[in-house]
């Protein structure tokens, strides 16, 4: 049987938590941010009317400002986003047990099997998504494949309230033609030595001879090249936030 991974990924999930709670922030530019005093002052979450102004996580404060000076500014309610996603949390625990919570707004779960119960993959990540905008007032997108590394990917390609399928057989023309920055696990740094490297794309990072990347980030070179070629056989281990040590 075809493994079937969902990675549920929350939408500007601090300010959208902020929009459900006031509905002065909906419609207009607003996120939620630090305070400056504190030497936190950087952008933790931009709705999309932000987003469209060029405002952007971790962008700092009079950057934000400059690019959109009517921008709302909201504190962090840390224990209110908690709240709200345990109520996620345990929404999407109703589709399956085995459920991995990755951070405070995204959880992967292994639907293999599921189909009798809630249709093929697609139908539930509909049936999901509504589930959770409906009850929650929330939104989300949802990535599908056949493990973990790829529901991640494909949960970035459609934002927001997108439902994106990422098969063996949608690695070539939907994964390999992404700029490496892209990929998940690949930082600014890793980027950079990798165009150094004369490696632009995942693809062109998935056909290098993998020893050449192993001398170079180690370890860390077999996995990323694993990942280029869309391999990963790490299973979803249930467990949710609290229990994470």
């Amino acid at each position: 049987m075809q493994k079937v991974i969902f990675l549920v990924d929350m939408n500007a999930f601090f300010i959208s938590c902020e929009m459900k709670r006031s509905d002065s922030l909906v419609g207009i530019p607003a996120a939620v941010a630090g305070d400056p005093k504190k030497r936190t002052g950087i952008i933790l979450a931009a709705n999309y009317e932000a987003r469209a102004c060029g405002v952007k996580t971790t962008m700092v404060l009079h950057e934000a400002l400059k690019l959109c000076p009517k921008i709302i500014l909201v504190p962090p309610d840390h224990h209110f986003y908690e709240q709200k996603s345990q109520e996620v949390m345990a929404l999407l625990s109703n589709y399956t047990p085995i459920l991995e919570q990755n951070s405070i707004d995204e959880a992967w779960l292994d639907m293999t099997g599921c189909e009798g119960l809630f249709g093929k993959p697609v139908e539930a990540a509909k049936r999901i998504m509504d589930e959770i905008k409906d009850r929650l007032g929330l939104w989300c997108s949802i990535g599908i494949a056949e493990n973990k590394f790829l529901a991640k990917m494909a949960a970035e390609m459609k934002k927001p309230l997108g439902i994106t399928e990422l098969w063996e057989d949608d690695i070539p023309i939907k994964f390999w033609p992404l700029p490496v920055k892209e990929m998940y696990g690949i930082g600014g740094k890793t980027a950079e030595k990798l165009n150094r490297m004369g490696i632009g794309t995942i693809g062109e990072l998935a056909r290098v001879d993998v020893n050449r990347l192993v001398k170079t980030f180690g370890k860390g070179g077999n996995e990323i090249y694993l990942h280029a070629n869309g391999i990963d056989k790490s299973p979803v281990v249930a467990h949710m936030a609290h229990e994470m040590k």
